[in-house]
């Protein structure tokens, strides 16, 4: 494919617009966004044909209802912001718009910014320097989980930019399908991203929240109030943080450090912390010797944390497909170690007391959704029948992740 086809701003009609008259502060998703509505609406574009067999009708969630937004609480689907979007364009589309003579503010509205958003989104693919742009034909490829057998390729050519390539990946038999990859991502990344999900995805998972581990924790340990600001203060742990159970229901090491840290005992927390808890000083889990954190690493605000209510909300966000502004809030306490440091190893650890937590854990996860898994499982045939599509799709990602607490929670059981 020739580079001159790749839909991307400096080749769209927006081109003609001159760096100083765009808003400072807009982001080059924006203005892919206002290129692609500006070739909407010209009837003499090159991208006409491409342009007119994109969908109307998306699943994406900038479209979703309330309804909607209520069937994902409880699950790795409730943290998306689904009013960015619109502040995004009030705050720094619309202006411009009103003040470029390229753009109609009655055509060009939130309506037609939301569609294109959302199929940037589900088709676009990054170029070189990590430009976003539309490629005709080559979005024509499916995807799904475990089929891939071609990928898109960027060539140097030296006369001119890179060229697109789409290459085989492995032999396909003839008259077979060809399979693009969105990577491996679970049903919840791929409504979220693309909007839609596969029937079979190994790469499913649960997103545990710190604040479920620390309510839990908060009930059903003798030690939780003291142990929670020393871990927070040695980084250990992070209110931010969120943990992610796959389909094979192991145990992620940071969550089950913490898990241990919570219920171990008085002699099991001092040979590995402090006995004094001054919460500056952790044991090296090899040869015993103490690490030390500098007054730089030190935190001086835990924030009230001992008194954890609600932070559900806020776990896990990072990198909304660019749209929540919202990048990297793993790691906000800002610690950095000098030294790679591994989790402590805990010893002596009664297993039935680590089995009773798991199953309080996943017990407070699973009533944190509306529905319980069977009512999901009743649900599903009559949301297909009634072809209530995004419904469909948010119900089976709930079902992908109750399947896996499920699955855990009977293993802890036995």
């Amino acid at each position: 494919m020739h580079p001159e086809v790749i839909l991307r701003r400096c080749n769209s009609s927006i081109s003609q617009v001159s760096d100083a008259l765009l808003p400072k502060d807009i982001a080059e998703w924006d203005l892919l966004c206002l290129s692609i509505m500006l070739e909407i609406t010209n009837p003499d574009t090159l991208w006409r044909p491409y342009l007119d067999v994109l969908p109307y009708e998306l699943n994406s969630y900038l479209f979703w209802s309330e309804d909607h937004k209520k069937m994902v609480a409880g699950s790795s689907l409730q943290h998306l912001d689904f009013d960015q979007a619109k502040k995004n364009f009030e705050d720094t589309v619309l202006p411009f718009i009103k003040q470029c003579d390229l753009f109609d503010v009655n055509v060009h509205d939130f309506s037609m910014f939301r569609r294109v958003i959302s199929l940037i989104m589900a088709y676009s693919f990054t170029y070189v320097n990590d430009e976003t742009v539309m490629l005709p034909f080559a979005d024509m490829l499916n995807a799904k989980t475990g089929y891939n057998n071609a990928r898109v390729y960027f060539e140097e050519n030296e006369s001119s930019s890179p060229i697109l390539t789409m290459k085989a990946t492995k032999d396909i038999l003839k008259g077979s399908e060809i399979f693009n990859t969105y990577g491996d991502l679970s049903n919840a990344d791929l409504l979220r991203k693309y909007g839609y999900v596969d029937n079979i995805n190994p790469n499913n998972c649960v997103e545990i929240s710190f604040d479920t581990v620390a309510n839990t924790a908060k009930v059903n340990t003798m030690y939780f109030e003291a142990r929670l600001p020393i871990l927070l203060e040695l980084g250990l742990i992070d209110q931010y943080d969120s943990f992610i159970i796959g389909s094979d229901t192991n145990i992620p090491e940071d969550l089950d450090f913490i898990i241990k840290a919570f219920i171990s005992d008085k002699e099991e927390w001092e040979s590995i912390f402090d006995g004094e808890q001054s919460g500056n000083e952790l044991r090296d889990p090899e040869d015993g010797n103490m690490y030390e954190l500098s007054e730089d690493e030190e935190i001086s605000d835990i924030d009230g944390m001992s008194g954890i209510s609600d932070i559900d909300g806020m776990s896990g966000i990072s990198d909304i497909d660019g749209m929540s502004g919202i990048s990297d809030i793993d790691g906000m306490s800002g610690i950095e170690f000098d030294i790679e440091l591994e989790y402590p190893k805990f010893g002596n650890i009664d297993m039935g007391k680590y089995n009773n937590f798991v199953e309080k854990l996943i017990l407070n996860k699973i009533n944190r959704y509306n529905t319980s898994l069977e009512q999901d499982k009743e649900n599903l045939d009559k949301l297909i029948v009634s072809n209530r599509r995004i419904d469909e799709l948010i119900t089976k990602v709930l079902i992908s992740e109750k399947e896996i607490l499920q699955q855990l929670l009977e293993t802890v059981k036995k």
